[in-house]
């Protein structure tokens, strides 16, 4: 059995824009109960705090999280990939 299938809750595959409190659009390439995955040109620090504020398709209102940067990958020269922890679970709807 590979990691991903270990984790709970399911992390949902999507593809969200969304901006970060360091002032960037980042891509939210997937999203769970307790973290996200985005992709963004910066690179934040481990341990840093950020707040993400995206928008489902489905919805009207744009909502926020805030959590942990505990994982970077430099994805190439200038693209980076940020695991964050949150530290509520989102609110849906």
């Amino acid at each position: 059995m590979d990691e991903t299938e270990r984790r709970a809750p399911k992390r949902i595959a999507v593809q969200l824009e969304g901006t970060v409190t360091f002032d960037r659009e980042v891509t939210v390439k997937n999203i769970s109960a307790y973290g996200a995955y985005f992709e963004t040109d910066i690179c934040p620090d481990i341990t840093e705090i950020v707040r993400i504020r995206m928008q489902l398709e489905d919805s009207e209102t744009p909502f926020e999280v805030v959590g942990t940067v505990i994982r970077v990958d430099q994805l190439s020269e200038k693209k980076y990939g940020c695991t964050v922890k949150f530290e509520e679970a989102p609110d849906l709807g």
